[in-house]
């Protein structure tokens, strides 16, 4: 029964469960059980346990690719489904989250036209050679409200001049090995992310792309605890429905790129971790207006609502 439910969550979320997810929350039942029972050994997983599932005809169908994902094939449809959870939560179309993932490399800043003679080859602009990958964690409301930057950094340990020129005291730095978000981070995210909202009563809907570490077992259970309601894009739509992908983050290439072109000519110095997030919060205080993010939500549909 508890991954009858499980699965029937992640499809009202817009996400149909992998094999893989059944299977993390089905060691997690079994651990809950052992534990309960005080015999380890019904934490193992027995070969066939996918069979008690087999059983479940209303939710089997959907690991065969034709459940309740055809709801969700348009953005018509997408829309639907999303006024639908509203309604059924009693929330807000102007309380609503996007979270999404932005990449940097280190050492790169933006393209730019230059002039030159006719006929010559034009000329390139020597980067900095570093080539070391920095995540973003970015998250908006509908209602204009940006939560604090979270930055991944590439490496086991922090050095503390890295966090010496940031404009914004509640940015939170965090470090992984690839310098990618994990489930592990994805849950420290979560929980920073309900800290910067408690204060609003209302439940909490939070829009994502469905990137794995936003679907672990604990991430999913700490949104189900403190009423954070999560709800997947259709796949391959996010340029069309994101607000963050089309149109709040697209600027920041650009201002990022001409502050850190800026300090490079007049320091002739490269880009490093400790001047890196004081070049994205000068792009982060263009980008992020709030004219900017009320027209992104308006264009794609979500506030005002119109699925039209």
């Amino acid at each position: 029964m508890v991954l009858e439910d499980w699965c029937k969550q992640l499809d009202d979320w817009g996400f149909p469960p992998h094999m893989d997810h059944v299977k993390a929350m089905a060691l997690v039942s079994a651990g809950q059980w052992a534990e309960e029972e005080d015999n380890p050994d019904l934490a193992k997983l027995r070969k066939y346990w996918i069979a008690i599932l087999h059983l479940q005809q209303s939710i089997w169908h959907s690991f065969n690719g034709n459940g309740l994902w055809r709801i969700m094939s348009s953005p018509r449809d997408y829309l639907r489904k999303l006024q639908h959870l509203l309604w059924k939560h009693g929330n807000q179309s102007s309380n609503m989250y996007n979270l999404d993932e932005t990449q940097w490399i280190l050492g790169y800043s933006a393209k730019a036209k230059v002039i030159c003679r006719r006929g010559k080859r034009p000329p390139r602009v020597t980067q900095d050679r570093i080539q070391e990958l920095v995540t973003v964690i970015e998250c908006c409301s509908t209602g204009a409200v940006v939560s604090p930057s979270y930055v991944i950094f590439k490496g086991a340990e922090q050095y503390m001049g890295w966090l010496s020129q940031t404009p914004n005291p509640d940015t939170v730095f965090a470090l992984c090995l690839n310098g990618w978000t994990d489930d592990e981070l994805g849950v420290k995210w979560i929980k920073r992310f309900e800290t910067h909202t408690s204060s609003n009563s209302c439940p909490q809907l939070h829009k994502y792309d469905g990137h794995r570490s936003h679907l672990s077992i604990k991430f999913c259970q700490y949104a189900l605890a403190y009423n954070i309601i999560l709800f997947c894009f259709p796949v391959h739509s996010t340029h069309h429905l994101q607000p963050l992908d089309v149109g709040v983050l697209k600027p920041l290439p650009h201002y990022y790129g001409k502050a850190a072109d800026d300090h490079m000519q007049d320091t002739q110095t490269g880009i490093v971790k400790g001047t890196f997030w004081w070049f994205y919060s000068i792009a982060c205080t263009a980008a992020y207006t709030a004219n900017n993010i009320k027209a992104v939500c308006r264009k794609t549909g979500i506030f005002p609502f119109n699925p039209d």
